[in-house]
């Protein structure tokens, strides 16, 4: 039940956001998307909202900052992978545990050591003690969606950067 209302508030806030953006009403279209940012905060919707507005009303370096928040987001949900990864080490799931440190792996290319409690190392660690113990190769066919949409999403932070850059 829960789901479903989620869902019909979904497409209503995404309705209303088209029809203002289309009318290029951009004050009121970011105001809807900031304030469904603020009732669920990790909604993927209002945050491509409040980027294409931004970029709508030509205020680069906040859609740039935009860009960044998302990736800090992101960057730090995928820290959960690790934990899992180590907590199936620990009890001997070698195949679940290389399974959650390639997952990490593909989503955070370009990971730094210095972030919370997780160590680059200890991560680089996991994933060699269990690809000594198990040759584990992920078929699962939801990492390919993962990886074309991460992908997409360096596409339109390239396109927004090389945007920023032109326009100097």
């Amino acid at each position: 039940m829960e789901n479903q209302n989620f869902e019909k508030e979904r497409l209503v806030f995404l309705e209303q956001y088209h029809n203002l953006f289309r009318n290029k009403m951009y004050p009121d279209a970011l105001a809807l998307a900031e304030e469904r940012l603020k009732r669920f905060p990790g909604d993927a919707d209002a945050y491509a909202a409040i980027g294409a507005t931004l970029i709508a009303m030509d205020l680069m370096d906040e859609a740039r900052e935009l860009v960044l928040t998302v990736e800090k987001k992101i960057s730090a949900m995928t820290l959960v992978l690790t934990r899992l990864g180590n907590l199936y080490a620990e009890i001997g799931y070698e195949k679940d545990s290389q399974f959650c440190f390639q997952k990490f792996m593909a989503l955070s290319p370009s990971f730094h050591g210095g972030q919370e409690s997780i160590q680059k190392k200890k991560i680089q660690q996991g994933i060699q003690d269990t690809e000594r113990k198990t040759a584990f190769h992920c078929n699962d066919p939801s990492s390919e969606y993962v990886i074309y949409t991460l992908s997409e999403w360096l596409k339109n932070i390239h396109r927004i950067k090389t945007h920023a850059a032109v326009n100097k």
